[in-house]
């Protein structure tokens, strides 16, 4: 994977809106297949002297629909021809997990709802594979962050 880093120079432009649902990585996976991670906030959790219940979360959720639709997306490149003009994916899926819980017990009754902080990842299928040492632009509309 370093290796075809290194192939491909990339410039990754997101509107600022977007980052309301940070963007923690991205890279390509071939040379068809690219992958974006979003992650939905953070929990700061409780200190010293404190429980569970002093955890505070900060959550700004990705809207996966949107970023699951290939319009919300574009690639272009001013150096390979397929994508001298906007293009885009021709396909997008999404793989979430949660990777942080509140230990704050929201009870509703049954149950504790704690807070989750989800991790999504995003892969866009390229209509035309990078080729090397080219520079390709790929946006994302600030839309699908709510």
């Amino acid at each position: 994977m370093q290796k075809h880093k290194k192939i491909i120079s990339l410039i990754f432009f997101v509107s600022s809106y977007i980052l309301a649902s940070e963007i923690i990585d991205y890279r390509p996976l071939t040379d068809s297949v690219f992958e974006v991670v979003f992650k939905d906030g953070r929990i700061e959790y409780f200190g010293y002297h404190q429980t569970g219940n002093d955890d505070k979360t900060f959550l700004s959720i990705l809207n996966t629909t949107l970023a699951q639709t290939p319009s919300s997306w574009s690639i272009i490149s001013p150096d390979d021809s397929n994508y001298s003009s906007q293009k885009n994916p021709i396909s997008v899926y999404r793989k979430s997990k949660g990777v942080e819980w509140s230990l704050k017990c929201l009870w509703d009754g049954t149950k504790c709802n704690n807070d989750v902080i989800s991790e999504h990842r995003i892969y866009l299928k390229l209509p035309f594979p990078m080729q090397r040492d080219k520079t390709y632009i790929i946006s994302c509309g600030f839309t699908f962050c709510s």
